[in-house]
């Protein structure tokens, strides 16, 4: 096909995403001697983002992951917290032991030999942890007395040390139990 066919659109040439190297993509040289060899009809693909998976807030301590997926050939990665370029090039960013110094605006640059798309800025957020209340103080019972162990505020998930999920839990042994409560936002605490 003559290149006007492949680009005609509409009765006008689009060469708004062709470029003239002076090097095909394997590195051959395509100016010699004031002559072009045009060799194969290259074409250049810019990198895309097709998702992102940046939370709004992540749990003191823990690990917090923003993930973005990219298309288009050989992306590389540039991850930018507020204004600062951080090391990690991966098409995820792993923060281990989040806290406040770790919060601000993150957002991901993807590039490739064609150009280069930033992502959307998250404004990634301290997620305040819960606060447990005590169970009370040690206490001895009979165990055929029904003693519930229960907690004077509601959580949305609990798991108990004795492997229940539930928020409240009945002793059948003689022995030390505590829970770890999580909220909305996944963080935890211990009873």
């Amino acid at each position: 096909f003559p290149i006007s066919s492949i680009l005609y659109d509409g009765g006008k040439a689009d060469t708004s995403g062709l470029r003239l190297r002076k090097q095909d993509l394997a590195g051959t040289a395509r100016i010699k001697s004031n002559r072009i060899d045009i060799g194969a009809l290259e074409f250049l693909v810019g990198p895309s983002i097709i998702s992102t998976d940046f939370p709004i807030a992540g749990c003191e301590g823990n690990t917090v992951v923003l993930s973005v997926t990219a298309g288009g050939p050989a992306p590389s990665y540039t991850w930018i917290r507020k204004s600062d370029t951080l090391k990690q090039t991966s098409f995820k960013l792993i923060i281990n032991d989040f806290s406040i110094k770790d919060t601000g605006n993150y957002y991901v640059i993807v590039s490739n030999p064609a150009g280069s798309i930033a992502s959307q800025k998250v404004n990634l957020q301290l997620a305040p942890a819960p606060v447990v209340s005590s169970l009370g103080p040690d206490t001895s019972i009979c165990i055929s007395s029904g003693f519930t162990l229960v907690l004077d505020k509601s959580y949305s998930a609990y798991e108990w040390n004795r492997g229940s999920l539930l928020p409240t839990f009945q002793p059948k042994l003689s022995d030390e139990y505590w829970v770890t409560v999580y909220n909305d936002q996944g963080c935890s605490a211990n009873s």
